[in-house]
């Protein structure tokens, strides 16, 4: 057997993935994957730790002795909560359920203190928190500053949810702006056209023998801007020298 068939074999035998047997070995994926397919020679040291490690994995899978890990297995017996264990390792709460989480995934026996939520509950409430800061206008740097979480995380959180993604909804406020803008656009022209229509009823009725004042009242302008109209329109020389013109103020 080669060492490249012991590789695979080991691998297969820990039930890792590729990314986690390059970790066990202490080098990058593309590496490891390349020693499987054969593009690169599969070191001989490799395949002899990887064959002695058989067997060993829940063994191997505990964190070292005097890590933050280590240190937050011992204090999770039961009878602390997160807070206390975080403070206790100089870490935020966050830490200490992610790693509680990975652990009892591993088999360990921790817990924290009865009626402490778990890590599932935690990333809940920090949705619930991220979500309601993006409805309340906040932007991404400021949530992952607040949160203690990279940008990237955010975005995570958001897609989700199925929430659209910053740029979406910008895209989107521009284009409700856009519409906003072009009903406004729309309803300022009606208006003219309106106005214009209204002008040129004045002008007929003081030309059919009205009076500016009797025409306006019919048209719904107001006194003010009956005599603004009749300047700009020229209707006031049309009533002034009796042209077409019936009814006296």
């Amino acid at each position: 057997m080669t060492n490249r068939d012991r590789v695979i074999a080991a691998r297969h035998s820990l039930d890792l993935t590729s990314r986690q047997m390059a970790a066990k070995l202490s080098t990058v994926p593309m590496s490891y994957q390349q020693w499987e397919t054969g593009l690169r020679r599969t070191p001989r040291l490799a395949a002899e730790r990887l064959t002695a490690a058989k067997g060993k994995r829940s063994k191997s899978d505990w964190p070292n002795e005097g890590s933050i890990a280590h240190k937050i297995m011992t204090l999770a017996d039961g009878s602390l909560d997160a807070k206390t264990i975080a403070k206790k390792c100089g870490i935020n709460r966050e830490w200490v359920y992610r790693v509680i989480k990975n652990l009892s995934e591993k088999g360990a026996k921790v817990s924290l203190l009865q009626g402490e939520r778990t890590a599932d509950a935690a990333s809940a409430l920090r949705a619930a928190r991220v979500l309601k800061a993006i409805d309340a206008g906040r932007s991404l740097l400021e949530i992952s500053a607040a949160e203690g979480v990279s940008r990237q995380r955010i975005h995570q959180i958001l897609k989700m949810s199925g929430r659209p993604l910053m740029r979406q909804r910008r895209a989107a406020k521009r284009q409700e702006v856009e519409a906003q803008r072009n009903a406004k656009l729309r309803e300022a022209e009606q208006q003219r056209k309106e106005a214009a229509r209204k002008e040129a009823q004045l002008a007929d009725l003081v030309r059919n023998g009205s009076s500016i004042r009797s025409a306006a009242q019919e048209l719904g302008f107001t006194r003010s801007q009956a005599m603004t109209l009749s300047k700009r329109l020229g209707l006031s020389s049309i009533t002034r020298h009796g042209r077409w013109r019936r009814d006296h103020d």
